[in-house]
């Protein structure tokens, strides 16, 4: 089981003459991994002659984590 991707955010109406709204939002990918496999990543694939044997993980590097944050302003 996997949580790949999520995503937050919340828009905060600002009665400002100048900034209308503004809207904070967190995101990240490839979070979490729930399994039994001793590997780095059960999805992995890194005999570069079949398309479809998974599992097998030498010299291959697990999927990145990324993080994002930022902050939307309407004037």
């Amino acid at each position: 089981m996997r949580l790949k991707n999520l995503s937050l955010g919340y828009q905060i109406p600002l009665g400002n003459s100048f900034i209308r709204t503004a809207r904070i939002y967190a995101s990240g990918q490839n979070l979490l991994t729930f399994t039994r496999y001793r590997g780095f990543d059960p999805e992995v694939n890194s005999d570069f002659n079949s398309n479809t044997s998974y599992g097998v993980d030498i010299y291959a590097y697990p999927a990145a984590r990324t993080y994002t944050v930022g902050v939307n302003l309407s004037f």
